[in-house]
């Protein structure tokens, strides 16, 4: 059935055209963030998933497999 599948697709684009929003948004989702993306409070570091970036005034948390000491710093 993918040719079914893609004119279903189809016609809820244009439905979504002609709403001015996508037809099958969660109701429940659209009333919590109207559109705007959540802002991250934490970041998560792991050793096999290290961060790059985050936001600024986020929490950092630091995941280790083990106990261990931690500088924070620039420069060595």
């Amino acid at each position: 059935m993918p040719l079914a599948w893609a004119h279903a697709e189809f016609i809820k684009l244009l439905l979504s055209r002609q709403l001015a929003h996508p037809f099958n948004r969660p109701r429940a989702t659209w009333r919590r963030y109207r559109g705007r993306p959540p802002i991250a409070r934490h970041a998560f570091w792991w050793p096999h998933a290290p961060l790059l970036s985050f936001s600024a005034g986020a929490r950092l948390a630091i995941a280790l497999p083990r106990p261990a000491s931690l500088h924070w710093g620039i420069n060595d």
